[in-house]
């Protein structure tokens, strides 16, 4: 199997997506999450893991399961904020 690293925004403000949930498409296991942690900018939980690489594509729903609930997600790619840096004039 061919994989390819993703980044996810859970749809749930409240659980944590932990490490070792998998990663399914119409009930089927297509990859695993690697790590998670909320985001308080978002109010989502943002996870990272594989998944196969026909699964990949930015904006592909998915499904997490983690303690046996499945939560909705999106895989999406980085950065998920603009950044702001100040950039001093040259």
């Amino acid at each position: 199997m061919s994989r390819i690293r993703i980044v996810l925004s859970v749809l749930t403000p409240t659980n944590r997506i932990t490490a070792g949930s998998k990663i399914c498409v119409d009930g089927a296991e297509v990859g695993v999450i690697t790590s998670g942690c909320p985001s308080p900018s978002l109010k989502v939980n943002v996870s990272m893991g594989y998944v196969q690489t026909g699964h990949s594509k930015t904006g592909t729903e998915v499904s997490v399961v983690t303690r046996n609930k499945p939560y909705n997600g999106v895989i999406t790619k980085m950065p998920f904020l603009p950044s702001q840096y100040y950039m001093a004039p040259k």
